[in-house]
């Protein structure tokens, strides 16, 4: 179906239809401030504060084009019921309005109550899938796409839900120029109505493709009408199917005959419908009329400067969010230095000679292990994000180098930190050169070779892609990086040709840096003794042995060959996010088992086992309502058999609403607020609620499952001053499971045995005094009197199991086959 729906105040507006002529939506005609209101759950507001919301809405819409598309209404709830509303300029909204703006969007989803959750993984617990859903269609709808083709969006959620992202699609639609075509299973009448066309597919050919007011008019002209309780949806679905079209014939006086899909589509194209569109498709398209802000000149929507800003924001709170990990980091880094100061303690360290220079150079090697494994976190974090990047990037949500960039300056602090802490817990508990200059000289080479691994580490987890490449690949480079260090192997014992790998290893530079700094310092300066090697100190005769540089102004390189690796391995981060794309596919997948056919036969699985209850989670998720039909007939048979069917469902249609007994309604926190029977129409729901003062009345034709839905949102509650909960627990319907309940009885005859007589005051903080005989009738329900009638009871729960026990050992056989 495609998109744009009406509402009550939009049904003045001119819509645009996405395949007319080329006419053009008028503004002012249109509604602006739907935008900006968040869903009508407030059922009571005064005529006073409308007229001047009217009146406010009036001044708005009178500015010119490009003032009044910065101009809104924001609407608030109090938590005293009020409704205050602001006129605000969209581009100078500070952070307050932001964030209430944000909230409005995410209550319209029904995101609110998960806001700081994670969305998840196969490893991770997130969100449920519904609501995984919302956010996917939450970032098309806050995403620059003028266009949007949405899939399917309504399947797992429920109607109310369904009808709220459809209301504001819709005004989206109408205000902002978007087009949208959004396909759905099962759609309410409620949100079928808010659509301005529709497209009917069926066999692969369209059907019908025109304004929705006007398709029951064309199936009528074939010969077929919608039964009034009958969702037009549902009957689109099912007119078209040769074992479901029957029930629909008009044409009483002459005999039916199955109208295929191809008559269908020869007579859409002789309907007014039809012609018209066939007329427009063949009007040569004119250039010349186009507006030039018809095209898109920006790639995103906004400077790159915001760009910037907003992905900085965002990697901040992600990095406040995941504050564990970087705590954990902090932690380990800090165990490894005690582990390695009290390894390498000084009064086991003595200097000076060529024999005390091994502990030195196991000690500097076991620093730059440390320091640089410790960035290897970097690598899984980033592969988690990039399924998620990949989505917003090819959405055009941001550039690459916006998200890589604020990875890079956020991760100097905690290069700094971890740096520090290893510097400051070993430098002088192991021994190292004691001046001051050496010390930061030290702490500088260790943050540069923490911030080259970071880098390299995001590096290899934007090449790799998924967990398992990306592991593979960096303990390769790991391996290699070691290996030509320069400790492992020396210099000097590498092949000729094997040089080049030791020149562009970024590990070398870090550990020349290292052991330059300790070994040139004065303390290893006494005179060269052995003329096998050409040089005049201690130190430089251990640097020399390994290969390693022994001039001072090569610390100098090295460091900045640690920055160099590290700026290219974040340019390289960045290309490979803009030009690479995911292995594979990186969206779900999902099973094809969405078929009325495949779960039909896993409720004939079911049912071989021969249970007497059956629940069932979603079955006609993911279904059409054709397809949902078929399944619930076969539950429907399933409790014809004696079997009790428990089911949880989004989205049901009327037919399919309406087909069951009996309903459990819980609100949010499991609490019940409804549970009995349905009845014919629904009424027994319909006439319980609509008893509760404030709650309004049902409209004729309007979905049942979808009303009690609005009627009992949480907004609702808080405006009408109620807990549905408890109104439910004080009605006649819900005491029967009190009085059903064995363990009542006893409570009930334990409490009243001992102290339901006692006439002994009670002194209640906050209330007074009560006695106690008061107390347990007032609040409790408990009267002494009616002891006779707990204990005859109790008598009477003995026999009834007794009999019931005696029943199943005599008649049931579950072993039978």
């Amino acid at each position: 179906m495609a998109a744009a729906l009406a509402e009550d105040d939009m049904a003045r507006s001119t819509s645009q239809r996405s395949w007319g002529s080329g006419s053009e939506r008028s503004w002012a005609s249109t509604s602006f401030r739907e935008v900006w209101q968040a869903p009508p759950n407030v059922f009571n507001r005064s005529r006073r504060q409308d007229d001047e919301e009217e009146l406010r809405w009036a001044a708005i819409q009178r500015l010119p084009t490009y003032d009044r598309l910065k101009r809104g209404m924001l609407r608030q709830l109090l938590d005293n019921g009020k409704v205050v509303t602001d006129e605000v300029d969209v581009t100078r909204l500070g952070m307050q309005d932001k964030k209430q703006l944000m909230e409005s969007i995410l209550k319209i989803l029904g995101l609110d109550i998960c806001a700081d959750i994670m969305v998840g993984n196969d490893m991770r617990r997130g969100i449920s899938g519904g609501q995984k859903k919302r956010v996917t269609t939450g970032e098309m709808l806050v995403g620059p796409a003028k266009v949007l083709l949405m899939d399917e969006i309504s399947t797992g959620l429920d109607s109310s839900t369904t009808f709220q992202i459809c209301r504001y699609t819709r005004q989206l639609v109408h205000i902002m120029d978007v087009t949208m075509v959004i396909s759905l299973l099962q759609p309410a009448p409620e949100t079928f109505e808010l659509f301005d066309d529709l497209i009917l597919l069926s066999e692969g050919q369209i059907v019908y493709q025109g304004p929705r007011e006007s398709v029951l008019e064309f199936f009528e002209h074939v010969g077929f009408k919608c039964p009034e309780r009958k969702g037009v949806a549902d009957f689109l679905q099912e007119v078209t199917s040769k074992k479901d079209q029957e029930q629909y014939w008009l044409k009483k006086s002459q005999p039916y005959r199955y109208i295929s899909v191809p008559e269908f589509v020869e007579a859409f194209s002789s309907f007014r419908s039809g012609q018209q569109l066939a007329a427009d498709l063949g009007v040569p398209y004119d250039k010349s009329r186009a507006h030039p802000a018809a095209l898109v000149t920006d790639k995103y929507g906004i400077s790159n400067w915001e760009v910037f800003k907003a992905c900085f924001s965002r990697e901040w709170l992600l990095m406040k969010r995941n504050s564990f990990v970087y705590i954990f980091k902090t932690t380990q880094i800090a165990i490894m230095s005690l582990i390695a100061f009290t390894v390498f303690l000084r009064t086991e360290m003595p200097v000076g000679t060529i024999q005390n220079g091994g502990k030195f150079f196991g000690a500097l090697f076991f620093s730059l292990i440390n320091v640089m494994l410790n960035g290897m976190a970097e690598l899984g974090m980033t592969v988690f994000r990039l399924p998620v990047f990949y989505k917003q990037r090819d959405f055009l949500f941001y550039p690459a180098w916006a998200f890589g960039l604020p990875i890079w300056v956020l991760r100097i602090p905690l290069s700094f930190v971890e740096s520090g802490i290893w510097i400051i817990l070993t430098y002088y508990t192991i021994g190292f050169a004691p001046s001051a200059s050496r010390f930061f000289k030290q702490f500088l080479a260790f943050f540069g070779i923490h911030q080259m691994a970071l880098s390299l580490f995001r590096l290899i987890a934007a090449l790799g892609r998924t967990q398992v490449v990306a592991s593979t690949l960096g303990t390769f480079t790991l391996l290699m990086a070691f290996v030509l260090g320069g400790f492992i192997v020396a210099k000097n014992d590498l092949e000729p040709w094997m040089l080049w790998g030791y020149y562009i290893s970024p590990m070398m530079y870090g550990q020349n840096a290292i052991v330059m700094n300790e070994f040139l310092d004065k303390r290893w300066s006494a005179p060269n003794t052995d003329p096998r090697i050409n040089a005049t100190t201690v130190g430089k005769v251990l640097l020399k042995s390994r290969g390693f540089f022994t001039d001072e102004y090569w610390f100098w390189i090295c460091i900045g060959a640690l920055f160099g690796f590290s700026l290219l391995f974040n340019i390289l981060f960045i290309a490979a996010l803009t030009f690479l794309n995911p292995l594979g596919d990186a969206k779900a997948v999902i099973a094809d088992d969405e078929s009325e056919g495949k779960r039909s036969k896993s409720l004939t699985v079911e049912l071989v086992a021969d249970p007497s209850i059956i629940f069932m989670d979603e079955p006609t998720s993911g279904l059409d309502a054709r397809a949902a039909a078929i399944v619930m007939r076969t539950v429907r048979n399933t409790v014809d058999t004696g079997r009790t069917v428990v089911c949880t469902i989004h989205q049901p249609s009327i037919d399919i609403f309406e087909s069951f007994d009996e309903l459990l309604l819980m609100k949010r926190g499991g609490q019940v607020i409804y549970a009995g029977p349905l009845s014919r129409h629904s009424h027994k729901l319909v006439e319980y609620f609509e008893a509760i003062p404030g709650v309004p009345k049902i409209k004729d034709g309007y979905n049942p499952a979808t009303w009690m839905l609005e009627v009992t949102a949480p907004a609702v509650e808080t405006q009408l001053d109620v807990d549905f909960a408890d109104i439910y627990q004080n009605s006649s319907l819900y005491q029967w499971y009190y009085w059903a309940s064995p363990v009542a009885w006893t409570l009930y005859g334990l409490v009243t045995s001992q102290v339901g007589d006692k006439n002994a005051d009670l002194i209640l903080p906050g209330y007074g005094t009560m006695p106690l005989k008061k107390l347990l009738k007032d609040d409790f329900g408990f009267e002494y009197d009616f002891l006779p009638a707990v204990a005859a009871a109790h008598v009477g729960w003995v026999l009834l199991f007794f009999f019931v026990f005696a029943y199943g050992i005599k008649f049931l056989n579950f072993q039978r086959r």
